[in-house]
């Protein structure tokens, strides 16, 4: 819609916003009920053209806000610097949460439903809708009462921003009788907070070829490799006469087979076993370029491959050494028998034709890449460990980088753990639904998938791997630095031979011997990292379980529904290095620093205290009651609620829930909608922002060392978020408990005897 077509033209009754309300306001004044609550206004209608403001104050008026975004109408400019030199004298400026105004008792009693219904009856593009203050870093008063508008980029004019304003401001007044507040309009998009640094994927295609090779059944298919330890199902072969069909078979003559054998024949299919490749021509060219050829043929297919191995299969008894093969391991369902016959015959005819290998066949089969005895998540270790704070992405404490094997350029964070009781003994993590299974990719139906068929979750996705592959790097390069510098003072010492010399070079070579440890622990981790976990198949830790839809809601005790369940390996946890929901707090606040975050003021006295080893562990969950009840205060005695995270992008993080609900609108399924946050803000102008992308699905707790909720989402106009948007851990578990009906936020492991581990 355009607005700027709108018959708005302003009145002289505007409620004169220096006075506690207009003199047309007299009954019911600042009482916070509304006259008339399902009237909703059109534009505001006055004479008087309203404030307008200018490029240059749209681009400071924000600045100190992480996101810093772009101003597009205020209906209280006072709080601008003059225009005249905005760049040089804009002051910083702050979010704080909203306290003691009439604004907070209507906020979630159909105002903020209004004001949506009315933006959305004007045509506004809007994402995003609270209740603060915004207020000037240092000022001790609180700032005013803000109704904080963002709308998406462009969305509106500077004029168009102004009339839309002042209308909701007169909706605001007029039928809600609160004239003490300001409207604010910026320029902000809500995100889901995961790392989108690639480009998406060609579309797959399917394979074609100009003739059409012999093409597998299902009976075939099942009992072709009878005897290996998996019995994996055939896919594809080119080399057909070594399938035994039915006797008397059309197909004889074509394809040359010898025996005669077929599924509903009543005989028995013959037993094949692997054996090694040994000396064939196939052997000396394999690892000299012809296996890199094949990987490079099979992704410009578009084909999801999991192994490529060279050896032979033969059948059981057989004294001859069998068929050379090059045997090509796919997802299950990856391929259709006919798409699959395509790609392995343009495997050996394009690719292994040209290194003139000719005795040799393709085949391939549905096959998984399976963690055995290898990776598990890494154990913890002390505090002074040099390796503590960096190892933490590859332990099982909540907060480490995730995505789906299939899209690692889409990077999330794992939330918190849960128990499904009874007789599972799985654990499970939950996380963000669009984490694993990003909007526009799906269909935003209930995932349910069969085993066979499911999504493989990974830690770190390819640029969270890459950035915790350069911290090392940094750190040991940092260590190598420090060794030298302690090197050079011993030198400067060595002919020093009074009482104070020796004694600071014996502490010195002490600090070099520490150093040096520090160092080899450094490089030990990442020898390990680099040979272990380095492809993405062995980053895997679970599967993608159950993610019901993404619904947004604006229903009394809902929020946006945006979860996901992924069922943990076996063999990735054990006693040594699972402690449940814990949270490893790192090293990047030091004890004073945390100590003032999380003890504010004298008369709060939390039960979360700061562990020597800065392992956190998080019991039972935060009441929907406690959301807007903050159950502390902060330095100047005002009633607060901090919480923290650690996230896959921004690390640990403390921010300040804001004490009245969010709404945001976003594009679901080609259709706006709406929908209630719980809104957490950052503490303080210096503190930074709390999340940005690549930080949803991070477990949210309160300093009591409670399970908060998870974090969906963000508003700002770059990749840091001004407010941050947590679906809380009460609707969750309304929502996990219809599927998992005795899920607990304590899971344990339980080793009995002789077995592995299960959880309670």
């Amino acid at each position: 819609m355009d607005l700027s077509q709108l018959p708005i033209v302003f009145s002289k009754d505007q409620p004169d916003l220096q006075s506690p309300r207009s003199q047309t306001d007299a009954v019911g004044a600042g009482d916070g009920t509304p006259s008339d609550p399902a009237s909703l206004t059109n534009p505001l209608t006055m004479e008087h053209t309203p404030f307008v403001v200018t490029d240059n104050m749209s681009k400071n008026y924000y600045k100190g806000l992480p996101s810093s975004p772009r101003l597009v109408a205020s209906t209280h400019p006072s709080p601008a610097e003059p225009p005249s030199d905005l760049a040089a004298s804009s002051v910083l400026k702050e979010i704080r949460v909203l306290r003691d105004h009439p604004l907070i008792s209507v906020w979630d009693n159909g105002l903020a439903v209004g004001i949506s219904l009315d933006l959305n009856m004007i045509g506004v593009n809007w994402t995003s809708l609270e209740a603060l203050t915004i207020a000037k870093v240092g000022e001790e008063s609180s700032g005013p009462a803000t109704v904080w508008i963002g709308v998406e980029s462009g969305a509106l004019s500077y004029e168009e921003g102004s009339n839309v304003a002042h209308s909701i401001l007169k909706y605001i007044v007029d039928q809600w009788h609160i004239p003490d507040c300001r409207v604010e309009i910026r320029e902000s998009r809500v995100m889901r907070q995961t790392g989108n640094n690639l480009p998406n994927p060609v579309t797959s295609k399917s394979p074609t070829m100009e003739l059409t090779p012999f093409v597998v059944i299902d009976d075939i298919s099942e009992s072709y490799y009878k005897g290996l330890p998996s019995n994996p199902c055939l896919i594809a072969t080119t080399h057909p006469s070594t399938i035994d069909p039915p006797s008397g078979g059309q197909m004889e003559d074509q394809w040359g087979w010898e025996d005669r054998w077929w599924p509903d024949s009543g005989h028995s299919a013959v037993l094949k076993e692997i054996r090694a490749l040994g000396d064939h021509s196939l052997a000396s060219v394999w690892d000299k370029g012809l296996a890199t050829s094949i990987c490079e043929g099979l992704n410009t297919m578009h084909v999801n491959w999991t192994s490529l191995d060279a050896l032979t299969i033969a059948k059981v008894g057989d004294e001859s050494s069998g068929l050379a093969t090059v045997w090509i391991g796919v997802e299950f369902g990856a391929l259709s028998y006919e798409e699959g016959s395509n790609v392995a015959h343009r495997i050996l005819q394009g690719i292994i034709g040209q290194w003139h290998i000719e005795d040799c066949r393709v085949e391939i089969r549905e096959s998984r890449v399976m963690r055995q005895i290898g990776n598990k998540f890494l154990n913890l270790v002390h505090f002074n460990h040099a390796t503590f704070t960096i190892r933490s992405p590859y332990t099982a404490t909540l907060g480490s980088p995730i995505s789906t094997k299939d899209r690692l350029w889409d990077e999330g964070t794992g939330g918190f753990y849960f128990s499904a009781g009874g007789n599972d003994s799985n654990i499970y993590l939950v996380t963000a639904r669009h984490v694993v299974l990003p909007l526009g990719q799906d269909d935003n139906e209930e995932y349910e998938q069969p085993d066979d068929n499911k999504l493989r979750v990974v830690i770190h996705g390819t640029t969270s791997f890459d950035e915790n592959l350069a911290a090392f790097d940094r750190e040991i390069k940092e260590k190598e630095f420090v060794i030298k510098d302690i090197q050079d003072r011993i030198r400067l010492m060595k002919d020093k031979n009074d009482f104070v010399w020796v004694e600071a070079r014996i502490l010195e070579e002490k600090n070099l011997q520490m150093a040096k440890t520090e160092l080899e622990q450094l490089n030990l981790l990442l020898k390990d990292i680099a040979t272990h976990w380095e492809g993405a198949e062995n980053r895997v830790f679970g599967e993608l379980v159950w993610a019901p839809p993404i619904i947004p809601s604006t229903e009394p005790g809902r929020y946006t529904l945006d979860l996901a369940v992924i069922k943990i390996d076996p063999g990735m946890l054990d006693a040594e290095n699972f402690l449940g929901n814990t949270v490893n707090l790192g090293k990047k606040y030091t004890p004073l620093e945390l100590a003032q975050k999380v003890h504010l003021h004298s008369s709060s006295s939390p039960s979360f205290k700061i562990p020597g080893n800065r392992l956190v562990k998080l019991e039972d969950q935060v009441p929907e009651d406690a959301l807007f009840n903050p159950p502390m205060r902060d330095a100047d005695s005002k009633p607060c609620f901090i919480v923290f995270k650690n996230g896959g992008k921004t690390g640990m993080t403390f921010g300040k829930a804001n004490n009245v609900s969010s709404f945001t609108r976003t594009c679901l399924a080609g259709q706006y909608r709406e929908s209630k946050e719980w809104p957490v803000i950052a503490t303080n102008q210096e503190s930074g922002a709390f999340s940005a992308k690549g930080d949803s699905g991070s477990c949210v707790a309160d300093i009591f060392g409670r399970v908060a909720g998870i974090l969906t989402s963000g508003s700002g106009a770059t990749e840091s978020a001004d407010v941050t948007y947590v679906t809380p851990i009460s609707f969750i578990m309304q929502v996990l408990t219809k599927r998992f009906p005795q899920a607990h936020l304590s899971p344990t492991l339980v080793v009995p005897a002789g077995e592995g581990t299960s959880a309670t």
